[in-house]
């Protein structure tokens, strides 16, 4: 997808007529650009899923004494491609600022979030004697409690933003602006899962001398016994996700004497902003952002 976009825009460019550029107001940015977007979840997913999702019995297997380690998982969220225009409009008599209204959107592909919790509980068995090492080795039962979930989908978001941009008559330029915008997830699905198993290791701390015997390998499994695994899978209505941000960034004309390279502009953009509903399981919450981009303009 990046690449057909990146052809399409390239050959958008080859197709503009080498005229000088029109000075002062008139002119038109189209952009293209790389950057790293922030849309994840802050806080509990499995409490978020819980309130979402109340009728799950995988979820109501989920107890508090439950340890969470918590994993993201992203597939085309950390470089989305992003186009844009940008369209003048004459908000105060000045040669110094150069202001325009920029409309644009970002397409990240499918992104996924997700939590697991796990819940061990041992039981001690009876020990084994190993006459080689003369020593005898602990085995303990391990019982243990998984679930396990997470969601997914498509991600794209438009966005529109005020730009000002600073001595626009130099080849080195900045800008900032204020813009919002709207973020939709779609195709969504969630899938939870739970296992409970059981497994007899050999206790690594009933002995504290470390040897290489054949049945002491570090926890070594001698066998197990998955007793339970449950999976539930729910399609899901899309989200809607409203921004708010502040861009900032510098600008560099490739040339100043060709009309092609004239109209040519690579540039760093950076965003702060907050996120008001969560992108994955639209849950009411503020998440602060930030984000960085690299990017090409082309003015016509």
């Amino acid at each position: 997808m990046k690449i057909i976009c990146s052809v399409l825009f390239l050959g958008i460019l080859t197709q503009i007529n080498a005229q000088e550029i029109q000075k002062g107001r008139n002119s038109i940015d189209f952009y293209w650009q790389l950057n790293a977007l922030n849309v994840g979840f802050a806080g509990n997913v499995f409490n978020a899923m819980a309130v979402q999702f109340p009728t799950s019995s995988i979820l109501q297997n989920h107890g508090p004494e439950a340890v969470e380690g918590r994993r993201y998982q992203s597939n085309g969220g950390s470089t989305p491609v992003s186009f844009g225009i940008g369209i003048p409009v004459k908000l105060f008599q000045s040669q110094k600022v150069k202001t325009s209204w920029r409309f644009g959107g970002d397409y990240l592909g499918n992104i996924s979030i997700g939590d697991y919790a796990q819940d061990i509980s041992s039981k001690r068995l009876d020990s084994t004697f190993y006459p080689q090492y003369n020593t005898s080795l602990m085995k303990d039962s391990v019982y243990s409690k998984t679930t396990s979930g997470h969601a997914n989908g498509k991600f794209v978001q438009f966005k529109s933003d005020l730009i000002f941009r600073f001595r626009p008559d130099k080849r080195f330029t900045y800008f900032t602006g204020v813009g919002f915008g709207l973020g939709i997830t779609s195709k969504r699905t969630s899938v939870f899962t739970y296992k409970e198993e059981e497994t007899e290791v050999v206790s690594s701390s009933a002995n504290p001398i470390s040897f290489d015997a054949p049945a002491y390998n570090n926890n070594s499994h001698e066998g197990y016994l998955i007793t339970s695994f449950t999976e539930e899978k729910l399609n899901l209505k899309p989200i809607f996700s409203p921004f708010a941000y502040i861009p900032y960034g510098i600008d560099w004309q490739l040339g100043k004497n060709r009309d092609f390279l004239k109209r040519l502009h690579v540039y760093y953009e950076g965003q702060i902003g907050a996120r008001f509903t969560d992108a994955f399981l639209g849950t009411r919450q503020t998440n602060l952002y930030l984000s960085n981009a690299l990017g090409l303009r082309i003015t016509i």
